[in-house]
């Protein structure tokens, strides 16, 4: 039994410290229950900010997928608009700038040349390139009708189509000269002038050409057909050359001149300017 009398102050704490530790339960029971709750409490801060991170995460991701987005969606339309504006620049430069020769029919069968050698069919505002099959520099055309022409360039390079363009040919010239003007009388006679005295004469649309003699050397840059049979070709120095046998044999006239003529053209057989 506790001696109460002679018990002092600082004993009294100490016995009320033991006998609230066992709380009824022996030392080592209580100590678990202690560790439990803390790992309890552990856990569930762990849960926490584990759930946390995933929140992150998941914003994250959900703002790293709308900015790729954004960037794709900006990068496809500035691509369109770049192709759009070339393309634009592209058709007016083709059209416009660098317009060499034009195939008029009408307003819907028109053909065009253009420095680069493109060849491209349309009207009004839709056009699309035809394929030539040639990387000659092209600087002329001619078509008889909507589905047969011909058109002429460097090298020597003659092409026909007769589908209205789709499809072209390359024809034998057997020359390397540049081509500079074409001319038919109908879908079968046609001729073609060009440098260092150069003319072909063709009889079955252009599919075989034949070159004639002209006894010049000098640069052809005109030619121009009243009939079948009666012709002319003006070029440099003051050369006329004129054919009254379709082009077979060709003969100089005298001009009085040693201007270059670019330019030629009869009323008939027998006026001209």
């Amino acid at each position: 039994m506790t001696d109460f009398a002679n018990l002092n102050l600082s004993d009294a704490n100490q016995l009320q410290r033991r006998e609230a530790l066992a709380n009824n339960f022996p030392n080592e029971v209580g100590l678990m229950v202690l560790e439990f709750r803390q790992r309890a409490l552990d856990l569930r801060k762990r849960a926490t900010l584990f759930l946390f991170y995933i929140l992150v995460a998941l914003a994250l991701g959900a703002l790293t997928v709308a900015l790729v987005h954004m960037f794709v969606e900006l990068t496809v339309k500035s691509a369109q608009s770049v192709e759009q504006q070339t393309l634009l620049n592209q058709k007016q430069q083709t059209l416009e700038t660098f317009r060499k020769d034009e195939s008029r029919l009408d307003d819907r069968h028109r053909k065009v040349i253009a420095d680069m050698g493109a060849i491209m069919k349309g009207g009004g505002d839709i056009w699309y390139p035809l394929k030539t099959g040639t990387e000659a520099a092209l600087g002329r055309i001619h078509f008889a009708d909507t589905k047969t022409g011909w058109v002429i360039g460097d090298s020597g390079t003659i092409l026909r189509t007769t589908d209205g363009g789709e499809n072209w040919g390359l024809a034998k010239t057997d020359t390397k000269a540049r081509l500079l003007r074409v001319n038919f009388a109908d879908t079968k006679t046609g001729w073609v002038a060009g440098l260092a005295g150069t003319i072909l004469r063709t009889t079955n649309g252009g599919e075989n050409w034949a070159l004639a003699k002209t006894g010049t050397k000098a640069d052809l840059w005109r030619i121009e057909f009243t009939d079948a049979k009666t012709g002319w070709v003006v070029g440099d120095g003051g050369t006329i050359l004129r054919t009254i046998d379709g082009g077979k044999n060709w003969v100089l006239a005298k001009t009085g001149t040693k201007a270059n003529l670019r330019g030629i053209h009869f009323a008939d057989a027998k006026t001209g300017w």
